[in-house]
């Protein structure tokens, strides 16, 4: 799928204080009008449903429990599944809380979860 593409700002979302952002959004059924990627990390998690992403021009479909790691340079978009539905939670956050968590626990995080080199974002299941 090939969309036009937006870029989203994490200024859009947290003050200057503010360090984090959680969102849950109903996915809508329709088609999405555009890919975005950003200019911060985004950890997704979906809470229910089915989740077409389409992710660099891959289509993957993402299950309840599923975890996507998103680095800012990911392009990606989002649909429910038709018949389905789908609610997500979004963490969202600075690079540079980033750049503290993978200096503080580089023997941890490092080459692991938003710091996984490869074209693709790691992608868990977790299990309830």
């Amino acid at each position: 799928m090939r969309l036009p593409q937006k870029m989203f700002r994490i200024d859009t979302y947290l003050g200057p204080d503010e360090a984090f952002s959680f969102v849950r959004k109903d996915l809508p059924e329709t088609p999405p009008v555009f890919e975005h990627s950003h200019d911060y990390f985004e950890l997704l998690l979906v809470q229910t449903g089915l989740v077409h992403h389409w992710i660099h021009g891959l289509e993957e479909v993402l299950e309840t429990g599923h975890l996507v790691f998103l680095r800012p340079a990911d392009r990606h978009a989002l649909q429910a599944a038709a018949g389905h539905g789908a609610r997500i939670l979004n963490v969202m956050f600075r690079t540079d809380t980033a750049q503290h968590m993978i200096d503080r626990y580089r023997d941890t995080f490092g080459g692991r979860f938003f710091w996984q080199s490869g074209p693709l974002p790691m992608t868990l299941r977790l299990h309830g």
